[in-house]
C-alpha cells in the first residue's frame, strides 16, 4: 500500500486501494483519494503501508513533524482500533463493538470539564501516554421518595441542586465523603443511593471527573453531573472498560 503527499494532504492513488480502506471503515476521500494523517499513520505502523514525498519514503517521525499528527491522539486512536473499535474520522465519531456511533473527544488531565453534546466517549491521555476512556450522556433523573429534611444552604448552586432533586423525588444525604455535593436515593427506604451528583463548576478539571468516576464505580452507584445554567441538565458520566 502506497501513500503520496500532495499539497500537504496524504493521497491514495489507486482506485482499487481507495474502496478497500473505505470498505474496512477507513475514511477516504473518494474524489481526491485524501486520507487522514492519523489513519495514514496508523497503516503505516500496523499494516505496512508506505508514504512518499518527492519520490523519497518518510519514516514515522517525518511524517509526524510534516503533518503536525497530534501524537496524543494517535495513540488513542492506535490503542482503541486495536482493541477492535471503528472510527468514523469525518464526523469525529468512535464506533463501538455494538455498532453505536459516539461523537469522540480527546483531553488531557489538566482540561476543563465540560459537555458539548447529549452523549459522547471521551479518551483523558496523560503526558506519558496513558489512556483512560469514559462514557458521558444527558439522563433526566425520576425517584420515588418524599422524606427529605430542611437545609440552610451558603451555596446557590447546591441549593438549586437539592431543591431540583427533591421535586424530582429523591431522597438526599451528604455527598462529602465521596467528593460530591449530594447522593442520592431513589425510594425512602432503600439502603444504598443510586447517585453521586457532583456540580459541573468553573475550572474543574478532566482529572477531577476521572477520580470521581472510578470512586463511582468501586461503589456500585452512577456519578451524576449536574451543569447549571439558568436551567439543569444532567449526564451521567462512567469509566469505560475498553
Amino acid at each position: 500500500m502506497k501513500f503520496l503527499i500532495k499539497n500537504g494532504n496524504i493521497v491514495v492513488l489507486d482506485s482499487n486501494e481507495i474502496k478497500k480502506l473505505q470498505s474496512q471503515g477507513y475514511y477516504v476521500h473518494g474524489k481526491l483519494g485524501i486520507i487522514d494523517p492519523i489513519e495514514a499513520l496508523f497503516l503505516i505502523e500496523e499494516k505496512n503501508a508506505k508514504i512518499f514525498s518527492g519520490g523519497n519514503e518518510l519514516g514515522k517521525e517525518e511524517i509526524i513533524k510534516l503533518l503536525n499528527i497530534n501524537i496524543k491522539k494517535y495513540y488513542a486512536y492506535k490503542d482503541l482500533k486495536k482493541r477492535g473499535y471503528n472510527f468514523s474520522m469525518k464526523e469525529e465519531s468512535i464506533i463501538l463493538k455494538n455498532g453505536e456511533k459516539i461523537p469522540f473527544f480527546l483531553y488531557y488531565p489538566m482540561n476543563e470539564a465540560n459537555f458539548y453534546r447529549e452523549r459522547g466517549f471521551i479518551a483523558i491521555v496523560d503526558d506519558d501516554l496513558d489512556l483512560t476512556y469514559f462514557i458521558y450522556s444527558h439522563e433526566d433523573p425520576i425517584g420515588n421518595a418524599n422524606e427529605n429534611k430542611k437545609i440552610i444552604f451558603i451555596d446557590d448552586k447546591k441549593r438549586i441542586l437539592y431543591e431540583d432533586l427533591v421535586e424530582r423525588k429523591f431522597k438526599m444525604n451528604s455527598g462529602l465523603k465521596f467528593g460530591t455535593e449530594f447522593i442520592a436515593y431513589e425510594n425512602n427506604n432503600d439502603e444504598h443511593s443510586k447517585y453521586m451528583v457532583k456540580i459541573l463548576r468553573p475550572g474543574m478539571q478532566w482529572i477531577e471527573m476521572a477520580g470521581l468516576a472510578r470512586v463511582a464505580n468501586g461503589v456500585r452507584k452512577k456519578l451524576l453531573i449536574a451543569v447549571i445554567n439558568g436551567k439543569i441538565n444532567y449526564f451521567s458520566f462512567s469509566w469505560f472498560r475498553a
